[in-house]
């Protein structure tokens, strides 16, 4: 499973958030969306939040990992304010 996901920020415009399903959400989210919503076994999931000048922390927060783990994922590498880390979910 291959999936690509961005923070979602449709719920600032009021009209247009009426004509999608998510009117916000993660970018974990938005890559499990992007494959179907498979399920997988044993995935590891990137993330990453670059800024103009560096690499900013963006650990997942408690809904994203318990809805990465629903859908498989053991294991999530992160970009954070010291380099890269990562979670076992």
């Amino acid at each position: 499973m291959i999936g690509l996901g961005v923070n979602n920020q449709i719920k600032t415009h009021s009209v247009a958030s009426k004509h999608y399903d998510y009117p916000y959400i993660h970018a974990e989210f938005d890559a499990i969306k992007s494959t179907g919503f498979k399920k997988t076994k044993k995935a590891t999931a990137y993330v990453a939040r670059y800024s103009l000048s560096d690499y900013n922390m963006c650990k997942p927060c408690k809904s994203c990992q318990a809805f990465l783990r629903k859908f498989g994922v053991k294991k999530v590498f992160f970009t954070s304010n010291n380099g890269i880390d990562s979670i076992c979910l």
